[in-house]
């Protein structure tokens, strides 16, 4: 599996020879714009794709020896957390809630809820930014640190476990997870509920992309989530899959 540094090194290394030959020969300028675009076409799809661990190494599933599955959610507390907090305590089934700092004002009880109904509480950054990507690791790591003090107020644990906004990984985003003792958690089954229009379809998306050890992504932000829910629990159920704590199903901690 490629992997930031050796990529990097290997870059500089071909850029190097390229530029020695450039400064002794005839050869173009142009030629080191190949090694260049090679790097980039590599570091682009690389930082959209978690599942590469290119920059840093996160989970993403459970072994997959069982039928179990873990539910996550991303960006609450939201204007869906309560009504999925509903559903899920009616099936008696456990989620990890990854919040966003910035929404627990406000949302105080349904982060105590979560804690207290059994669920598990991640890390999603403070502000979720679009520009979050961008940001220094000192920049990063300060952003993680408000959320960790929201939520050690409220629950009185201390977060260990950091899904990257977007899903997007980078050198700075390494260095702030590693520096914070975070472990990345990212996703083996994207429902892009985000997106979805039609709840049927976003249904059918789950069903067939469901897999032994699958870690779900969800949003609490959605209504279509919401409402698609109690469906595809039923169906988890009905086809014989356990749905998991997420710590039970990759056997790692949430908490320091």
């Amino acid at each position: 599996m490629l992997s930031y540094r050796p990529v990097t090194w290997l870059y500089l290394l071909v850029s190097a020879v390229l530029l020695v030959l450039v400064l002794r020969t005839a050869i173009s300028w142009y030629w080191l714009l190949l090694p260049l675009m090679a790097y980039v076409s590599i570091l682009v799809p690389a930082a959209m794709n978690i599942q590469w661990d290119f920059f840093i190494k996160g989970i993403h599933r459970g072994k997959g020896t069982k039928k179990q599955v873990a539910l996550t959610f991303d960006d609450g507390p939201a204007a869906y957390t309560g009504t999925i907090l509903d559903v899920l305590k009616a099936a008696g089934a456990p989620a990890t809630f990854f919040l966003i700092g910035k929404n627990i004002p406000g949302g105080e009880a349904l982060v105590q809820r979560m804690d207290a109904e059994g669920h598990l509480v991640g890390n999603h950054s403070f502000e979720h930014g679009f520009w979050f990507d961008l940001k220094s690791a000192k920049g990063m790591l300060s952003e993680l640190r408000l959320t960790d003090t929201l939520v050690k107020e409220l629950t009185g644990k201390t977060l260990r476990w950091f899904r990257p906004p977007y899903g997007v990984t980078n050198p700075n985003v390494a260095r702030a997870a590693v520096r914070g003792g975070y472990e990345v958690i990212g996703w083996s089954l994207r429902s892009l509920d985000t997106v979805a229009k039609e709840p049927s379809l976003l249904l059918q998306r789950l069903q067939q992309q469901t897999h032994n050890g699958a870690v779900i992504l969800l949003h609490d932000s959605c209504a279509i989530t919401a409402e698609v829910l109690p469906a595809y629990l039923q169906w988890l159920k009905e086809n014989g899959y356990e749905v998991a704590a997420l710590n039970k199903l990759i056997q790692h901690s949430p908490y320091a």
